[in-house]
């Protein structure tokens, strides 16, 4: 294998681990109407693309790049896999809010869906998206 020789087929098919999309800014932006308008796009594309994958997400992560080159990252994962943008836009506009100051300013915006599977989770579910965040009162 070294010198290049290897009898092993290639093989061009392998599993998704996840789904994606991500945008840099032509001008850094501040947490606002414009970043939010982005991160609706960016998730409303993910949601297609898993859409046409046929895939449905656990966990939803945002990535995030500030004007001074800093990247973090943060996740949440969902009691239901979701698919639907605005599903993940509503994670993802959770993650952002928790982490966004009004005098940051950002320069990309990414968004990522993991733990993919072909179910949706729906038989038997006891709770909804919302319930990730707003948990139901205590009887």
């Amino acid at each position: 294998m070294a010198r290049g020789i290897d009898p092993r087929a290639v093989e061009t098919e392998h599993e998704r681990k996840s789904i994606g999309a991500e945008t840099t800014f032509a001008q850094d932006l501040s947490d606002g109407p414009r970043l939010r308008g982005a991160l609706r796009d960016i998730c409303r594309e993910v949601g297609d693309r898993m859409t046409r994958a046929g895939v449905h997400a656990r966990t939803v992560a945002i990535k995030l790049r500030y004007s001074y080159f800093k990247t973090i990252t943060r996740q949440a994962t969902a009691p239901t896999p979701v698919q639907k943008g605005e599903d993940i836009e509503e994670i993802a506009g959770r993650l952002l809010t928790a982490v966004a100051r009004p005098d940051d300013q950002f320069r990309l915006l990414g968004v990522q869906c993991s733990k993919l599977s072909a179910e949706d989770g729906t038989q038997g579910a006891f709770w909804s998206i919302h319930d990730l965040y707003d948990p139901p009162p205590r009887a």
